[in-house]
């Protein structure tokens, strides 16, 4: 049996997925998983201490929250709280040690400066707070030989880590096991996708049923860095959400070992 941990990203679930938490928890546990991660929208109005209760019910852990957009608004006066302050105080009350950003889908070089900037910025101000910040990617970052990626990966100050999604990765055309190798130190968490075809004709499917390189992933994981999460996430389903977490959580425990 793996030693590597299993979550689900509960995007399966959909929008209103909050509305019924301890229903989206009881289908995770039943699939195997023992933690979840949860987009900060989903979190932020519900309250700490009944998520967390919720989240014990059902033998689950919290792996990570996922945000998105400008942490840290320059623009604010200095005594007004921005974005990275709310996430801060949610991330501690939930003692959840793990924060997932997605973003950098910029159109040229000046943005991608000034939000590298807010990413090094929130990844200072989240490692003082005993919490990491992991840089989630979709196929843009690898476009053009990979220009935003390379400046990330150079730009990026060291408590900015990487939780790479594989399926991305693999339709932006990037080599997956080389991604893992290369940028071994930097990752926090792994994020496992699987698509029909490269988008836009592709869409997500259940792991393991698509055309990204799961199980060598997987099999790389195990053997290099088992102390990770592997997360489960696919944005779509044909299923119903409970029948494909499932099946994504079978997968990750047959191909982890």
């Amino acid at each position: 049996m793996s030693k590597v941990k299993i979550a689900v990203q509960t995007i399966t679930f959909g929008n209103k997925q909050s509305e019924n938490f301890p229903a989206v928890f009881e289908a995770v546990a039943a699939s195997g998983a023992t933690g979840i991660e949860l987009g900060f929208r989903h979190a932020a109005d519900y309250g700490a201490s009944k998520l967390l209760r919720e989240l014990a019910d059902a033998g689950l852990e919290l792996a990570a929250l996922h945000i998105g957009g400008n942490l840290v608004d320059t623009s604010q006066a200095a005594n007004e709280r921005n974005e990275l302050d709310n996430l801060i105080e949610k991330q501690t009350e939930l003692e959840c040690p793990l924060l997932i950003y997605s973003g950098l889908n910029v159109n040229n070089d000046e943005e991608l400066k000034r939000d590298l900037h807010m990413l090094n910025t929130a990844a200072l101000r989240c490692s003082e707070n005993g919490i990491k910040l992991l840089f989630h990617n979709h196929n843009w970052e690898f476009a053009n030989n990979s220009h935003i990626m390379n400046r990330l990966l150079q730009d990026g100050v060291p408590e900015l880590g990487l939780c790479p999604d594989l399926g991305w990765v693999h339709v932006g055309g990037g080599d997956v096991i080389t991604f893992l190798t290369d940028n071994k130190e930097r990752l926090g968490a792994i994020h496992f996708k699987d698509f029909t075809a490269p988008p836009p004709e592709g869409e997500t499917i259940e792991l393991g049923r698509g055309c990204a390189p799961l199980r060598e992933a997987a099999a790389w994981m195990a053997k290099n860095c088992p102390h990770l999460w592997a997360i489960a996430e696919q944005d779509r389903t044909e299923l119903e959400p409970a029948e494909a977490v499932a099946i994504n959580s079978r997968f990750l425990r047959e191909a982890l070992g």
